[in-house]
């Protein structure tokens, strides 16, 4: 095999981006080894907003979120999404998004802090949680236990990182 002007400059060019196509990998998953154990979300309260205007049988129901940051860097959110229960009971669903929002104008979590995030959810009346509906109702939430289950993208500069959380209140 002969090698002529052509292969001498192609060859390398191959190898520059084979090694920066490794490079990026080997960065992201350093990055998510370190952002995993330093990131989470804690339920920080639950609270009855208001009962819908066009339907007397659906309450809307106001969730605060704390996203923490232990690391040395400022991250953004993306999306969470979380089930949430009372007394082990599931009660409904929630998610905040900022996907349409750019990461420039996204609420930032700075480096050793965290952010309170507010998400809002409908709690349908049933059977099944009439006790907290009556409770939420009343605003005494006294001996429920709440929990939220779910997961939360975190955006570094160069890539979405996934972390599950469960967190009691």
């Amino acid at each position: 095999m002969k090698l002529t002007r052509g292969k001498i400059v192609i060859i390398p060019i191959f190898v520059i981006i084979f090694v920066g196509l490794v490079s990026l990998v080997a960065f992201t998953e350093w990055e998510e080894a370190e952002i995993n154990p330093n990131v989470g979300v804690i339920l920080e309260n639950v609270k009855m907003k208001k009962i819908d205007d066009d339907n007397p049988d659906r309450m809307i129901v106001r969730v605060d979120l704390a996203v923490f940051n232990n690391t040395e860097r400022t991250l953004a959110i993306s999306r969470i999404g979380y089930y949430l229960y009372a007394n082990e009971i599931l009660v409904g669903r929630g998610s905040l998004s900022f996907a349409d929002i750019p990461l420039s104008g996204r609420a930032p979590i700075f480096s050793g802090s965290s952010t309170a995030l507010s998400s809002e959810m409908q709690l349908p009346k049933s059977p099944e949680v009439m006790e907290i509906w009556s409770k939420l109702l009343n605003n005494d939430t006294e001996g429920v236990t709440w929990r939220a289950d779910g997961v939360v993208q975190i955006e570094t500069a160069f890539s979405i990182i996934e972390k599950d959380f469960n967190s009691s209140l």
